[in-house]
């Protein structure tokens, strides 16, 4: 397979010049005839500055070849304006011993073709800038690459042979189309017709309207010499006024632009002007194909969304200029009485609103986008939103406007304190809560919390909201510390957001839930609230039997192995590590308090309203109890409702843990007046069973 087939054409552009390379395929192809090697010879002549000819040292040594460039030297008329190459022949790959006889020996051969055809040989006739040769260097050789500076020298002093790229251009087609019909007349006689016959063409329309071209397209005149356009007068006088307007002046006489007249084509025009109305005429929303990836500050955050974009646009006017007017009657307008978008954005998201322009509503309204005007802040330099973790200053691109508050929950929105005076009086109204502590970005300037609700107020635009999620946002955003609900649903404060602190030693709303001490109210369980805990146990024959003992190892052992090693040792062993872990408990701020009630046929009472200091001290107590006789639940319920009512502290929710293995009737009646004695003091009573009774609690 050959290197190059036909010819390849490369270009480098430089100030000074256009280097224009053409790379030749080799004489004696076999896919040629001779006279298409003959053809490709004297294009190559014809059309270069410098002919580089490659000829193998060490296979050909023969100018045989040359026979091709012999043969079209008498077909072309001799013109020194186009034969104006110097030929270089290259003998490749000559060792430097070899290089002074290699180029006596090629000057001898040529010598002796040009004594041969005399004043017809091809070097004098077809290559007036003469011919050198070259033996050149084995490749790998320094002197192989040194050489390579010979052909830039040799070219930069050849004068330059073409203008201009457009006369390059057209001689090459001209060669190309005299080759091809066999023309061998003079180059420069066909370049002369081609101009006189362009210049016959054009006359005409030129000196009558000073253009080139007068039908559905107009061309202005231009230098066909340089291709830069002719800057005539002429040619504005004819233009019509009306832009981007191509048809000629309807007037057939050139000359009546001397008068002071308007050259109209006669025809209607579209007026290009851009809408006047009020407002933006056009606005489409519409996703990105591809998702993008925000990068935060924090290092390991990488959030993949898309990305929402909205396009405004101003349309064109849509009226018609009439013929032989400037302009149209009117304001320029994309439809009369056409619908325009109000042009105020969110300043949030970038998106305008969807209204009309001069709507009448008080508050503006669209769809919004990515928040890409938003940098999140927080009373943290660090914290974590919808599962990122975020820092202040985080860009909020990846969060558009309608789901940002909903990914919150409840939530307060922070922003700078519009009335400084109002705050440090206390006047600061039910949807803000001023912040006293610095606050990122800018932290010297005075900044508050504020409500979901006022925050969308001041933006100007509708809550995008559901009524249900504004209604939830209104809601104080406390939670309840008990781990219990870090794994469940978390229990906020029932009240409004802002709402003023409840007094912690009031009751709870509705008698329900608690107040902390910070002043909410949760509806669930008070996690430091303080109990009074009465543990009432049965104590009767059955629960001296060992067919469940303390275990062996575990807390206080030794002290129930001696006289209690059966189910009351278990029960005592299992009351006591009970009250040791509520002794421990490091949510307790409030202590508890604990009475036991031990009952077989009656109930004994060995210890009252104890707090939890020394379980052991009240361990003592307990040990002097055996089991033995039968079982009465009523007088153990009862006991349990005089000791509520004589230590009764509304600051102690009252607990009950009943344990029994008899079986007794439900003491229904005293349950019912303890539940109802503790409702009209508005505190709550709970009951905790084990068997007889089902497993329960019962509240008030």
């Amino acid at each position: 397979m050959r290197c190059t087939e036909g010819v390849w054409m490369s270009l480098v552009n430089t100030q000074e010049c256009i280097y224009v390379a053409l790379d030749f395929e080799g004489l004696k192809s076999l896919e040629r005839t001779p006279q298409e090697d003959m053809f490709l010879a004297l294009f190559n002549t014809v059309v270069s500055n410098l002919i580089l000819f490659k000829n193998q040292f060490t296979i050909n040594r023969d100018i045989s070849m040359f026979q091709k460039f012999q043969d079209g030297a008498k077909l072309f008329e001799s013109d020194p304006k186009i034969f104006q190459a110097r030929l270089c022949v290259i003998i490749k790959d000559v060792p430097k011993v070899d290089r002074n006889g290699i180029t006596r020996e090629f000057q001898s051969k040529f010598d002796q073709l040009v004594s041969k055809e005399g004043e017809d040989n091809f070097i004098t006739r077809m290559y007036g800038n003469g011919l050198d040769i070259i033996p050149w260097p084995v490749f790998g050789d320094t002197a192989w690459f040194k050489k390579l500076s010979i052909f830039k020298t040799t070219l930069d002093k050849l004068e330059t042979k073409y203008e201009n790229a457009r006369a390059f251009l057209q001689n090459t087609k001209v060669i190309m189309a005299k080759l091809k019909i066999c023309d061998w007349g003079s180059l420069d006689e066909n370049l002369i017709q081609i101009r006189v016959a362009t210049l016959k063409r054009l006359f005409p329309i030129a000196v009558s309207y000073g253009i080139e071209q007068k039908d559905s397209i107009i061309e202005h005149l231009v230098n066909h010499d340089s291709g830069e356009p002719i800057d005539d007068p002429i040619i504005n006088l004819c233009d019509c006024p009306i832009p981007n307007c191509k048809e000629r002046c309807q007037s057939d006489d050139h000359f009546h632009a001397f008068s002071e007249v308007n050259h109209f084509c006669g025809n209607e025009h579209q007026c290009r002007e851009l809408c006047e109305d009020k407002g933006i005429c056009q606005v489409v929303t519409e996703p990105k194909e591809q998702e993008e990836t925000y990068k935060g500050l924090v290092e390991e955050t990488s959030i993949t969304f898309t990305k929402y974009i909205q396009l405004s646009e101003r349309l064109k006017c849509n009226k018609k200029i009439p013929p032989n007017e400037f302009k149209h009657t009117g304001k320029h307008t994309h439809k009369e009485n056409g619908f325009h978008y109000c042009d105020t954005k969110c300043q949030f998201c970038e998106y305008y609103c969807t209204l009309p322009y001069g709507h009448t509503q008080q508050t503006h309204d669209t769809r919004h986008g990515n928040m890409t005007q938003t940098e999140f802040t927080g009373e943290d330099n660090e914290f974590e939103y919808a599962g990122y973790k975020l820092r202040v200053g985080d860009q909020g691109t990846f969060v558009l406007c309608n789901l940002f508050c909903k990914d919150l929950g409840r939530h307060r929105h922070i922003d700078y304190c519009q009335n400084a005076e109002n705050c440090k009086l206390g006047n600061q109204g039910q949807d803000i809560q001023h912040i006293n502590e610095n606050v990122l970005p800018n932290p010297n300037e005075p900044k508050d919390f504020i409500s979901h609700k006022l925050f969308w107020k001041r933006t100007g635009f509708k809550d995008p909201y559901s009524v249900q999620d504004q209604q939830e946002f209104e809601k104080c955003d406390y939670e309840c510390p008990d781990d219990k609900h870090h794994n469940s649903d978390t229990k906020f404060c029932e009240l409004q957001l802002f709402h003023a602190p409840l007094n912690p030693s009031s009751s709870p709303p509705i008698n329900y839930g608690y107040i902390s001490l910070d002043g909410h109210h949760f509806n669930c369980e008070n996690p430091n609230a303080a109990f009074h805990i009465i543990l009432v146990l049965d104590r009767s024959a059955s629960m001296s039997m060992q067919d469940i003992k303390p275990i062996p190892g575990f807390l206080i052992y030794d002290d129930l192995k001696k006289k209690h090693n059966n189910r009351i040792g278990a029960v005592y062993q299992a009351v006591y590590s009970f009250m040791d872990a509520r002794r421990n408990s490091a949510q307790i701020t409030i202590p508890d308090s604990i009475s036991l009630i031990l009952f077989n046929n009656w109930a004994s009472v060995p210890f009252e309203y104890q707090d939890l200091t020394d379980p052991k001290v009240l361990l003592n107590s307990m040990l002097q109890y055996e089991a033995w006789l039968g079982t009465n639940y009523d007088s153990a319920i009862t006991k349990a409702g005089s000791l509520i009512e004589a230590h009764f502290d509304s600051k102690k929710t009252n607990v009950i843990i009943f344990l029994s293995d008899g079986e007794c009737y439900i003491p229904t009646n005293q349950l019912h007046a303890i539940c109802k004695q503790n409702k009209e003091k508005g505190s709550p009573l709970y009951l905790y069973t084990l068997p007889p009774f089902p497993q329960q609690v019962t509240l008030s």
